[in-house]
């Protein structure tokens, strides 16, 4: 999951119930992803060396899967299976365009298009809101401290906007245990603030990705307007 950066307040939209179906694709793209894309060539190709930079290894997006997490949507119930896979759609210019798709209990987190340029990953569309253009969530390079985010307005399906202001930073690595097995991992912190229909809402989490694999763990905290701090947690199932 692209989770994380914009997609910590996009999962914070799905798990408030807020938006909906997907978006629309652009003249001469196929409707299977979210609906956006960079890349004009319509068949796969093997990525470039030049892409597998460090933001490419932990995204996971060499690890097609399909990948098996257990999802706890509200802290105390009972945690729910399901899966994410990763498709390559196209490779030209210098770009590699894919899509990220859930099944399962993951299903409610949507469908997303993301971006590998030369220096980072970047989320174009997904079925709970988009950016107004391609927003950096992790960049090639990555040494603890370093910090990425930023102000940005994403468009619900529905044509509402969610007003997104937010912040990461690699706190450091750690080897991490996850349903018996052991991963090196790094930690990402994240922040924001997010403007729903009037409402506002803080979110915050933490994220531990290993490279070649993709999300090991996330923790995931909303305050709604109301006061109510809301805990979700993702993790990598036993075996993957």
């Amino acid at each position: 999951m692209i989770g994380r950066f914009v997609w910590l307040g996009l999962l914070a939209v799905a798990l408030a119930g807020c938006g909906s179906g997907g978006a629309v694709a652009r003249e001469g793209e196929s409707k299977e992803g979210s609906g956006k894309s960079g890349v004009t060539e319509t068949a796969p190709k093997t990525v470039p060396d030049s892409l597998k930079h460090e933001a490419f290894e932990y995204f996971g997006l060499g690890n097609t899967g399909p990948v098996k997490y257990t999802f706890v949507r509200v802290e105390g119930d009972k945690p729910e299976s399901g899966t994410q896979s990763v498709e390559l759609k196209a490779v030209g210019d210098g770009i590699a365009d894919f899509v990220i798709r859930r099944d399962g209990a993951l299903s409610a987190l949507g469908v997303e298009d993301v971006q590998v340029k030369p220096d980072g990953v970047y989320l174009v569309s997904s079925t709970h809101g988009s950016p107004e253009k391609p927003v950096m969530v992790m960049p090639s390079k990555l040494e603890p401290g370093a910090t990425w985010g930023g102000d940005h307005t994403l468009k619900s399906p529905d044509g509402s906007e969610v007003k997104y202001s937010g912040k990461s930073k690699f706190e450091k690595k750690e080897t991490l245990t996850v349903a018996g097995k052991s991963y090196e991992t790094i930690l990402v912190s994240e922040s924001a603030e997010l403007e729903l229909a009037g409402s506002k809402r803080s979110v915050s989490g933490k994220t531990w990705f290993a490279s070649g694999v993709g999300v090991v763990r996330m923790r995931l905290e909303v305050k709604t307007p109301d006061g109510k701090l809301v805990k979700s947690s993702i993790e990598i199932a036993e075996g993957t």
